[in-house]
């Protein structure tokens, strides 16, 4: 239903659910704003009457309360989806709902770092952005700049939705002639997994020498497939074709398939996300591993052996499931260009101490819903994966920034109290 003066909607419309079965919730009714006023709006009238709310971007997120509620009120952003260029500032303007890789929405990307294939050249995607156009629990719309409320600015570069809704994003662009890259992906004979962790190593560590290129190295298996693939994705964002830093995995012998070319962002982004199948429940889990070949070697061994295990647990009606065993370069770098930027909170200074280090990604994606569909792992992991606390380890000095923040601009503790959607300060152990 619509709000008699048309101002702004509630509606139902079902769980817009892109991403994650496992993060469907059936909230009581899901409202649609279409600008910042009626963010604002929708906003007081649910903090008046106490309502749990949850907030959706993309829909990208895999844990229950990572986009929605059930006992309360969805905040849908998806009318809210506009980009826009101002060549003469170099400032793309973009809206919560936004997709910058795929299906994953520009909100929980960039409030939460948003590594990207220009990190290495301009930082995560949250150090580059100039202004956040905000709304306070209290209904007011602001901005968070430099110039304006410049502890908010800094503290929304990591901080998660801790502190308001964000309704507009003004990001710096990286300088790049035009919106083609050369990029795709490798893959590999199994036996030769070794040969490319060890080519993960030197790439990471010859990051400064090419800013423009980016690696992801991960191990996928399929259940219709029937099998595990080493697989490699480049991607130069200069469009240039096979550049020198990526010999390290060109010249290994026994690549069984090659999709390298030169090709629109969207196109790439798009088929690099094919691998997260809709309409499955999905598990993520993250760490920080060194940049060593013995520990990823480790890891992908250890994915190996679950995979069996999990093909052994799997019911007959549950047997359709796919998992990634993921390697991406988290290099010094990146740390430097954000504290050249202003800084942020996400700690990448103490965590890297100068070295580079590797992010680790496992997932898990099972076809079909409910418990029945994960099994054993439903039972054991699903509602416990956003108790996990990732915002403890950005260490003591960015807490303090950001719990100054929230008392400041929240000082009711609304987004630790009825915003149900992020990971929450509230819940932050350290010492």
């Amino acid at each position: 239903m619509e709000h008699i003066d048309g101002s702004y909607r509630f509606c139902w419309i079902g769980p817009r659910q892109v991403g994650s079965v496992s993060a469907a919730l059936d909230p009581w009714c899901i409202a649609q704003p279409q600008t910042a006023q009626d963010v604002s709006a929708i906003l007081t009238v649910l903090i008046d009457n106490s309502c749990p709310f949850g907030v959706r971007g993309g829909g990208h997120g895999s844990w229950h309360g990572s986009n929605s509620v059930s006992q309360g009120v969805t905040i849908d952003f998806g009318f809210m989806n506009t980009t826009t260029y101002n060549s003469t500032s170099n400032i793309v303007s973009v809206a919560p709902a936004g997709a910058l890789a795929g299906t994953v929405g520009a909100g929980g990307f960039l409030l939460e770092d948003g590594d990207s294939f220009h990190s290495a050249s301009h930082g995560m995607s949250c150090d580059r952005i100039q202004n956040f156009e905000f709304v306070l629990a209290n209904g007011s719309i602001m901005n968070a700049n430099v110039d304006d409320n410049p502890d908010l600015w800094l503290a929304l570069k990591g901080g998660s939705a801790n502190f308001g809704l964000i309704t507009r994003f003004a990001i710096e662009s990286p300088n790049t002639s035009d919106p083609v890259i050369w990029g795709g992906l490798l893959e590999y004979e199994l036996a030769l997994g070794d040969a490319v962790l060890d080519a993960m190593v030197t790439f990471n560590d010859n990051v400064p020498d090419d800013q423009n290129t980016l690696s992801i190295v991960y191990w996928a298996y399929t259940s219709t497939a029937g099998g595990m693939v080493p697989d490699v994705a480049l991607e130069n964002t200069l469009a240039e074709a096979s550049p020198a830093a990526t010999d390290v995995y060109l010249n290994i012998s026994g690549i069984t398939s090659n999709t390298l070319r030169k090709v629109d962002l969207t196109t790439i982004t798009h088929y690099l996300g094919a691998g997260e199948p809709p309409g499955y429940c999905d598990f993520w889990y993250t760490l920080l591993l060194p940049n060593s070949a013995e520990v990823m070697k480790y890891a992908a061994k250890a994915h190996e052996n679950a995979v069996k295990e999990l093909a052994m647990a799997m019911t007959a009606a549950a047997s359709e499931f796919c998992t990634f065993c993921m390697f991406q370069p988290l290099n010094n770098l990146i740390v430097q260009h954000g504290a050249d930027k202003g800084g942020n909170v996400l700690g990448l200074d103490a965590t890297l101490d100068g070295a580079n280090e590797v992010l680790f990604l496992a997932t898990l994606a099972v076809k079909g819903e409910g418990k029945e569909a994960g099994g054993p792992a439903h039972n054991a992991e699903l509602d416990g994966l956003g108790g996990h606390d990732p915002l403890s380890s950005a260490g003591p000095e960015a807490i303090a920034k950001m719990w100054t923040a929230s008392a400041k601009y929240d000082p009711g503790g609304v987004f630790q109290s009825l915003g149900t959607t992020g990971f929450k300060i509230l819940n932050m152990m350290y010492d």
